[in-house]
């Protein structure tokens, strides 16, 4: 189970947080990282992955280091937890598959083509990640903006 929270900050903010974590000596800075994300629903709409009763996302998401383009792929389904409603701290269920950058287009036409999953949204960032045993922080920059999110990496 994962915990975490997230903050919405202005762009101006984005070069004092990443300053801010730099200088932090307990976390080790892993980089400036592209990412594609691919959001997708189930075919069936009552089985819609956006529903109350699931509150789930199942994405493709795509990641390359900008400093080596390195690239890296995975799928993924989290599923928001009743509790999380209960206060500010998000609880989720995830699961991830890792699979070769190289499979990226015939992964999607499997997905789109053969079980018909419909594409919902996608997106596109820059995400810094911080880190050590027990925390990951990241600076995600969106077009729109920039987020925070600091994620629990313990057991509890």
């Amino acid at each position: 189970m994962e915990t975490e929270i997230r903050y919405y900050f202005n762009e101006k903010h984005y070069q004092k947080l990443l300053e801010q974590l730099k200088n932090n000596k307990e976390l080790k800075y892993k980089g400036c990282f592209y990412e594609l994300t691919i959001q997708y629903d189930h075919p069936l709409k009552e089985m819609s992955f956006y529903n109350k009763d699931i509150d789930g996302r199942f994405r493709v998401r795509c990641s390359k280091d900008v400093s080596n383009d390195e690239a890296s792929c995975k799928v993924s389904w989290k599923k928001r937890l009743k509790e999380t409603t209960k206060g500010l701290v998000n609880k989720e269920e995830e699961i991830e598959v890792d699979f070769n950058y190289i499979q990226l287009d015939n992964l999607i036409f499997l997905l789109e083509n053969v079980i018909h999953m419909k594409k919902v949204e996608s997106y596109e960032r820059y995400r810094n990640i911080f880190a050590n045993d027990d925390i990951e922080i990241v600076v995600d920059k969106y077009p729109f903006g920039i987020a925070l999110e600091i994620e629990n990496k313990g057991n509890e």
